[in-house]
């Protein structure tokens, strides 16, 4: 081979000499030599410290819905893990308030601490920063009215975002509108990037993913426990979901969603 020649790479399209992923891939990384810079930039301000950002976004103003005190049935982990499986609703079907308040809990629930600063939650979190949010969409929840809700984990409470209508929207979004349509509810997982940004710069993506995995896992095996269907849903068109949910896409957007019934 020619030594000016290419080497090929797999899944990789040579033409494409620019490739955003491949870019972030390699910015993201940690250097030896880089980490003592990094500690003193705005995006990487002091690796070893502690950032006193609110975890959670909150709206005391409005009327929220008290969810019960989360319950499961006492399922050996191992059992959940045999019985996690990704299965869409076949027929509509209603879903009580404690199921949602369990599976809530499991997800991204806060499980030690005082105050509103680094209280622990059911998920590892980089840095205990806790860069997500929860959102509800209600169909068919026992006790609640149809529209999207803001999940406040330190308060273990819905805050009430949009109206009924806001799921017409949310239903045109999603890539397969059946795990709307015929769901009880659809949870949407958020980021507030600065959350994480503060600390661990252009890393930080890496972990807020991450972070999402580990909490809809829980939340997915919690689902398996209590005998509920829930999906996972990565099929969607992002700015329309971050229209739905009020946000605007660049501070905060929309990653991680799933359909529980």
């Amino acid at each position: 081979m020619n030594e000016k020649s290419p080497v090929p790479r797999l899944g990789c399209d040579l033409a494409d000499r620019n490739d955003p992923a491949e870019i972030y891939q390699e910015a993201s990384k940690y250097y030896r030599g880089s980490m003592e810079r990094l500690r003193y930039t705005a995006g990487g301000a002091d690796l070893g410290g502690h950032v006193r950002r609110m975890p959670v976004k909150s709206h005391p103003h409005v009327p929220g819905v008290r969810l019960p005190k989360p319950e499961a049935p006492p399922v050996p982990l191992l059992h959940a893990l045999n019985a996690r499986r990704s299965s869409p609703p076949r027929t509509s079907a209603s879903v009580d308030l404690a199921t949602v308040a369990t599976l809530l809990y499991a997800g991204y629930g806060v499980t030690e601490g005082n105050g509103n600063v680094h209280r622990r939650r059911t998920a590892p979190s980089a840095g205990g920063l806790y860069p997500l949010d929860w959102y509800v969409a209600a169909r068919d929840i026992a006790g609640v009215g149809a529209g999207i809700y803001h999940y406040d984990p330190l308060d273990h409470l819905l805050e009430p975002c949009a109206g009924a209508d806001s799921l017409v929207h949310l239903e045109s979004a999603v890539l397969s509108p059946d795990l709307v349509r015929r769901t009880a509810a659809v949870v949407l997982v958020t980021a507030l990037f600065a959350r994480s940004r503060e600390k661990y710069g252009l890393r930080a993506y890496r972990f807020v993913l991450l972070e999402a995995g580990h909490a809809m896992q829980n939340f997915l095996l919690m689902a398996a426990c209590l005998g509920a269907h829930a999906t996972p849903i990565g099929g969607y068109f992002d700015s329309e979901i971050d229209e739905v949910l009020g946000i605007n896409g660049v501070d905060e957007s929309t990653i991680y969603a799933a359909s529980v019934g």
